[in-house]
């Protein structure tokens, strides 16, 4: 990044958590789609190029498997209100970016008693981090289901937009950072200095609800995708375990026969999603266990 550039602190990358170090289907690529430099890059592993990143800390939050983290900023509440602040717009806010407010941190403020988050932004369209997605747009609804996950009452939500100071200089990629990287090399600037906290014991929030909408023969295809162990076959049983579900589809994109489905809702408790037992194929008239019309050969083949 070239001097006076915005940054904040580089997220982590931990390739073996994301989905598609455990099934070659996976399809979640909500970190890339949210990077605004293309600094993300998910082939062959997911990685970040250092020379790219602005810090905004975007791709940690949308993540739902903590295959990339960030520090998280720290929750200070004033009677019950958490101000947050764009860093553009204020220089001394801990977060560099709200695109990067983590689901997390939104559920450390209500554990402690948040009733009302106060949002300073900037023109956010002007902003190379606002380039893919507005974070206006991604923090209301985020904020509104950690809330319900958690079963605690929903915060007021106050957005307060500001212009830049003059001479701000904005968030973006030099053209000296994007020459050295096409040129292979890496180059590092200084960062603004964040207060940041890193060791505190976090909530836990389920958002996602598997439901089965096809054939099951209990193969362990979306067991071993699960990245949190949300599913796992037991007595000869499917069993779904809500309150681990982190809703990042592994095991629908890894399931061969289209059995599975993962809806954005959050739900506790465990549920069976097949349970074993003999069947005849309607098809070729052999016998097999699961729940299905047809075996798993004539299933797979989409014999009519």
């Amino acid at each position: 990044m070239g001097p006076g550039t915005i940054r904040g602190a580089e997220p982590r990358v931990e390739p073996q958590a994301c989905p598609r170090s455990r099934t070659t289907k996976a399809s979640c690529q909500r970190c890339l789609e949210v990077c605004p430099t293309g600094a993300m890059h998910l082939d062959p592993e997911p990685r970040i190029v250092a020379a790219l990143c602005t810090g905004c800390g975007g791709c940690a939050a949308v993540c739902p498997t903590e295959a990339v983290t960030a520090p998280l900023p720290p929750v200070v509440l004033n009677n019950g209100t958490w101000r947050l602040a764009c860093y553009q717009v204020e220089k001394s806010s801990p977060c560099p970016c709200l695109l990067g407010l983590h689901w997390q941190t939104v559920a450390l403020a209500l554990e402690q008693g948040l009733e009302k988050l106060e949002l300073v932004v900037g023109p956010c369209g002007e902003c190379v981090n606002g380039k893919n997605r507005d974070p206006r747009e991604q923090l209301l609804p985020l904020v509104t289901q950690v809330a319900q996950g958690l079963g605690l009452p929903e915060p007021e939500v106050v957005v307060e937009e500001r212009p830049v100071p003059l001479g701000t200089p904005q968030a973006g990629v030099s053209r000296r950072a994007l020459l050295a990287f096409l040129q292979g090399k890496s180059q590092e600037a200084p960062r603004p200095s964040f207060s940041w906290r890193e060791e505190v014991v976090l909530p836990q929030v389920a958002v996602g609800e598997v439901v089965r909408v096809g054939p099951c023969f209990l193969c362990p295809a979306c067991v071993h995708a699960c990245t949190v162990k949300a599913l796992r076959i037991q007595d000869s049983k499917l069993v779904f375990d809500g309150s681990r579900c982190n809703g990042c589809r592994a095991c629908a994109d890894a399931c061969g026969f289209a059995a599975l489905e993962v809806l954005p809702k959050v739900v506790q408790g465990q549920k069976v999603l097949t349970l074993a037992r003999e069947c005849v194929c309607s098809q070729c008239g052999e016998s097999f266990l699961g729940e299905a019309q047809r075996c798993p050969r004539c299933s797979f083949l989409r014999r009519p």
